[in-house]
């Protein structure tokens, strides 16, 4: 198990970025035709909104 702990490190890092590029992607042009939801998901995942764009 030990052995295997840094692959899991690095496979869970793999995963948040997917999520964080589906967030984007798909997640973020919704929520700019909707801008009473973006307050609401900019408190809960500030990371992922560029309201620049």
């Amino acid at each position: 198990m030990i052995s295997r702990f840094k692959r899991e490190i690095a496979d869970l890092s793999e995963d948040e970025k997917d999520v964080r590029v589906l967030a984007h992607i798909k997640i973020c042009p919704l929520l700019a035709k909707n801008n009473d939801m973006i307050d609401v998901y900019q408190n809960t995942y500030a990371y992922t909104v560029d309201r620049l764009n």
